[in-house]
């Protein structure tokens, strides 16, 4: 039998400007400074401080980074991580914004924050849950980008824990400025529904399938104005 040429394919060419580069620490704390470091050479004009142990909380956070032109750092829920410390005072954000309860972010912390040189002005966005972060950051968001958000908001199902998706449209979120709601699967959720009747939203993104988010949950949404 009369082997056949062994030819191998042809790679598309490399971009000058495509470069594999990993951003990892040896935890979460210090690959969130790592990341901040290669995205903000400078000062920001805010930082917003997430619960290292709740991924879910942290990915909310992203649409409020974007639209405050500054990272997304991580924090204990008692103990500032050295390395986060540092990175603070690398930045000196004149804002930091905590998200979650003091369950999950302690007062310690702010008051930690609170007694930088540069004493910046701290701001909780908690509740008793992680819906209501999430309309928190929505109505931060609204507020800092002048009340309108052209792209509209993300609705994702919040009932299973499961942050990969969260995870999948956060740089979106961050890049256009679009909150991220938590809702139920049959309907819009009371925190999600606050949200958008708050104003400024008025185009969602449902980016979850029939199988986590009902089309009545759509219907629901398009009966208050709301195109998606």
């Amino acid at each position: 039998m009369m082997a056949l040429p062994q030819t191998a394919s042809a790679s598309p060419p490399r971009k000058a400007y495509m470069q594999d580069t990993r951003v990892a620490g040896v935890d979460r704390y210090n690959t969130a400074v790592m990341a901040s470091t290669r995205s903000f050479p400078a000062t920001v004009p805010a930082v917003v401080l997430a619960p290292g142990q709740d991924p879910w909380t942290a990915e909310l956070g992203m649409s409020l980074a974007g639209a405050v032109h500054g990272p997304v750092l991580l924090t204990q829920q008692a103990l500032l991580p050295p390395v986060t410390a540092a990175e603070l005072a690398r930045l000196q954000p004149g804002r930091v914004f905590v998200l979650g309860p003091a369950a999950a972010i302690s007062d310690v912390i702010v008051t930690q924050v609170q007694a930088f040189p540069w004493h910046p002005t701290v701001t909780r966005l908690g509740g008793s849950s992680t819906y209501q972060v999430a309309d928190a950051v929505a109505k931060q968001v609204t507020a800092e980008v002048g009340g309108t958000l052209p792209d509209g908001a993300f609705l994702l199902y919040g009932g299973l824990g499961d942050w990969t998706t969260l995870a999948a449209v956060a740089p979106y979120a961050y890049s256009r400025k679009m909150p991220i709601l938590l809702s139920e699967y049959s309907h819009v959720s009371t925190e999600a529904m606050d949200a958008i009747s708050s104003g400024g939203i008025d185009h969602v993104v449902v980016a979850n399938s029939e199988y986590y988010q009902s089309s009545a949950a759509e219907q629901e949404l398009g009966a208050l104005g709301v195109t998606v």
